[in-house]
């Protein structure tokens, strides 16, 4: 089996789990308190629904954005410094230009990567300042979901900075696809995120970021440069995410972890699984060359 069979197989399980998170939070678990509903719902852990993330038993909501966006903030910085020191120890001059090619497309899915993490501990500080200053007078965080009952130019004011930024976000993550693709996403991203409750709002960008890192590395990559690091990406990245997001959002009380540590161990997984990704992919191609050299 090739690196782009891998590769695509890891892609497509993806997908399907982010439909499986998806349906968890916006189909099964709003039934519950729909009056409507037959169903009696009772997927999603109780207080997990309640803040729409796992919240460590005894830690306010401000101290847990402080603790991801310190944990994610340290990792980044000690990647950075392990990824300045591989950089001087194994330059590309010292690779087969096979494998040199490669390592800079790690370098890319890296970087954008690593991008990610910090726009996300930037958010929880964000949020962890506003909450702290008192911008949010009653607690609660205000969302552009607000806005359902507003005129349509108040909407479109107010919407249109958020839909520029994802469509820049976006293009982070589906860096093979054309703008033409990126503004449909965008577009239908803000549209939902006037239905979507705020409290709900991660697990919704992280639906729509992952499934379209997927569905562009499954359409929009050439063939040739679906490399070993194509391969592993998801199994070590986008995939185990997803299913930590699954396992945090119906498990949240019912397992000590989750009850002690909250959310923050989404957080530190994801920004570890980029290091561990490259890290991975630095070994493979060290060993590779060191084979041909020894042919």
């Amino acid at each position: 089996m090739n690196a782009s069979t891998v590769g695509n197989i890891g892609h497509t399980l993806n997908i399907s789990s982010i439909l499986i998170y998806a349906s968890i939070v916006f189909i099964f678990g709003q039934q519950r308190h729909d009056p409507n509903s037959k169903t009696t719902g009772g997927v999603l852990d109780q207080r997990w629904e309640e803040e729409g993330y796992c919240r460590s038993e005894g830690a306010t909501i401000t101290q847990t954005h402080l603790d991801s966006g310190a944990a994610m903030a340290l990792i980044l910085i000690l990647f950075m410094a392990y990824f300045l020191r591989v950089k001087r120890q194994t330059s590309i001059p010292k690779l087969s230009s096979s494998n040199a090619a490669d390592m800079e497309i790690v370098d890319n899915y890296v970087m954008y990567a690593m991008l990610g993490v910090v726009a996300h501990a930037f958010a929880h500080f964000l949020i962890y300042t506003g909450l702290t200053l008192g911008v949010y007078p009653d607690g609660e965080i205000r969302g552009i979901d607000d806005l359902r009952e507003s005129s349509i130019a108040t909407i479109l004011s107010k919407s249109l900075p958020v839909f520029f930024g994802w469509n820049f976000l976006l293009k982070s993550y589906m860096q093979s696809a054309g703008w033409l693709t990126i503004l449909i996403i965008a577009s239908s991203t803000v549209s939902g995120f006037l239905y979507i409750p705020f409290k709900f709002g991660f697990p919704f960008a992280q639906c729509i970021l992952f499934f379209g890192h997927s569905l562009d590395q499954l359409f929009f990559v050439r063939r040739e440069k679906k490399t070993f690091a194509y391969a592993i990406y998801p199994f070590l990245t986008v995939l185990p995410s997803v299913i930590l997001s699954i396992l945090e959002c119906t498990q949240c009380s019912s397992r000590f972890y989750w009850a002690a540590y909250g959310h923050v161990i989404y957080d530190v997984f994801m920004a570890l699984s980029y290091p561990i990704f490259y890290s991975f992919c630095s070994i493979y191609y060290r060993r590779s060359r060191m084979s041909i050299k020894n042919d």
